[in-house]
């Protein structure tokens, strides 16, 4: 596996064939693409350095890459107006290795964040309560409810 930043303009990426078979019956929310301009640029930064897209060569278009597990949120962040002008890191597999990793992707990890999901939304809720009585700058709930693509009352009481 190579490691390789680049802009996120320059990035050409498709869902790897297996991938989009495996997903194709997936249950897809569509995001609302205006909820993005809430955040801020810094923001957007910070949120793509944390995605590690793992991807393939595409063996048929130089530059193009096999994305290996699909990624919804980068489709989101691709809507911010600042998006185009950033860096995102990617992972380089080797094709044979392809059909591990996408497995690993699409069915342990999936698993694992399944496991987490639900106290997420709780969690969040817990810790914009404890950042408002520290007095510490916070996004707005009807914000982060609206990324969330859910009512800001479901944020206010945890749900």
């Amino acid at each position: 596996m190579k490691r390789k930043i680049v802009n996120v303009n320059e990035l050409s990426v498709t869902l790897h064939p297996t991938v989009k078979l495996l997903v194709q019956n997936d249950t897809v929310s569509d995001h609302p693409v205006h909820s993005m301009s809430a955040i801020s640029e810094h923001a957007i930064q910070t949120l793509i350095e944390q995605l590690s897209l793992p991807v393939a060569e595409d063996p048929d278009n130089i530059n193009s890459y096999f994305l290996l597990k699909p990624f919804p949120v980068l489709a989101m962040l691709n809507h911010h107006a600042v998006a185009n002008r950033l860096k995102i890191q990617i992972l380089i597999y080797e094709p044979s290795e392809a059909e591990h990793i996408i497995n690993t992707l699409i069915y342990e990890h999936s698993a694992l964040t399944y496991f987490s999901a639900s106290e997420d939304w709780r969690n969040l809720h817990s810790r914009w309560q404890q950042a408002k009585v520290m007095q510490l700058k916070r996004p707005k709930l009807n914000d982060l409810a609206e990324l969330a693509n859910r009512i800001p009352s479901s944020l206010r009481s945890g749900k």
